[in-house]
């Protein structure tokens, strides 16, 4: 197979012919598609035109990134034979391109079968599309919760929500799971916008495992930004803000799939090592996550506010630093931050 290409900055167009589809293919990607950046080293290295073929194929990577396990088939996406939702959809693109594996997103399909309610399934799907509640290794996904002072839940003051205090589990049917009713039976868990704003004064904000499958309603108030379960874990109090997608931080131990402890994966081809280099590259939405970050730090440990940025820090410091729009954002971000952080103290 024969390939031309035509190269900028954010945009590859490659004419390819002859192979095993015959005949004159153009395909055209940016450098959002989830393997631009294994294209660009395809052509670097002047590999095969078959290769590259591949990693231009939304397609090709989605099957390529879960080893056969999760298929395409006239323009929808299936595990198990069965089409899964665009939000899954989405989450794939973004592991395949961060080169995270493949496993967490299958054991995350496998809880969600397990929740007996379609209801509950589509209204989860709803909620996790809010920012900043990613995937488990362990297939489930983290969320926020509100206690008061004391590690108490608010509602009753009586359910501990101290780091790995796992409350005693609710029978499903002890759970209200009509989403009309905003506040009513089972436990909740929030965004982390919600729970910021949740309980004004004195609280601590923290960070909990939920099972899919123990997911029952998603109330309509609150921008469905709340849900009602049976169940939770909580794995630690809000220290910074979390990945969209992936976290290996709360993974618990004896648990992987080919972790060797140090949230590198062995086993997935497309994944890089973990000592390779990155180039950094911040956009709004990280300098404001940055910013939060800084600002909660400051506000919770009383110290004073302070949302200049120190070039000298790190690579990420110095482009916010060079980047007006950056750097606006950023200080948002770290007003926010500052506020919850101050409610928390």
């Amino acid at each position: 197979m024969n390939y031309n290409i035509s190269l900028s900055n954010d945009s590859l167009t490659a004419v390819f012919t002859g192979g095993v589809s015959g005949g004159v293919r153009i395909h055209t990607i940016n450098s959002s598609h989830p393997s631009w950046q294994s294209a660009l080293e395809v052509i670097k290295s002047h590999g095969s035109g078959e290769e590259l073929e591949k990693l231009m194929s939304v397609k090709e990577s989605i099957i390529r990134f879960s080893q056969g396990k999760i298929t395409v088939s006239d323009n929808e996406v299936l595990y198990d034979g069965k089409p899964v939702h665009g939000f899954v959809v989405c989450r794939i693109l973004d592991f395949v391109k961060n080169g995270f594996p493949y496993q967490p997103l299958v054991k995350f399909l496998e809880r969600v079968r397990l929740n007996p309610s379609a209801r509950s399934v589509e209204e989860l799907y709803k909620f996790l599309e809010h920012r900043k509640m990613p995937i488990t290794p362990n297939g489930t996904f983290l969320a926020y919760k509100s206690v008061r002072a004391d590690y108490t839940d608010h509602h009753t003051g009586k359910v501990s929500n101290k780091v790995g205090d796992i409350p005693t589990r609710f029978e499903r049917n002890q759970v209200d799971d009509d989403p009309r009713n905003g506040c009513s039976y089972g436990y909740h868990v929030g965004s982390m916008a919600y729970a910021e704003s949740f309980g004004g004064g004195e609280r601590h904000l923290m960070i909990v495992e939920v099972d899919p499958a123990d997911v029952v309603s998603v109330p309509y108030d609150c921008d469905c930004q709340k849900l009602r379960c049976v169940g939770y874990k909580v794995v630690d109090e809000f220290k910074h803000i979390l990945d969209d997608n992936y976290s290996t931080e709360y993974h618990s131990v004896g648990s992987n799939d080919g972790d060797d402890g140090d949230g590198c994966y062995e086993g997935n081809d497309d994944s890089e090592s973990c000592d390779s280099e990155e180039e950094i590259s911040i956009d709004s939405e990280d300098a404001y996550d940055l910013g939060h970050e800084d600002g909660y730090g400051a506000g919770v440990n009383g110290l004073g506010f302070d949302n200049s940025v120190d070039s000298d820090d790190d690579e990420s410091y110095e482009i916010i630093a060079n980047v007006d729009e950056l750097y606006e954002s950023y200080k948002v971000g770290y007003q926010h931050g500052y506020d919850s952080g101050v409610r928390g103290r």
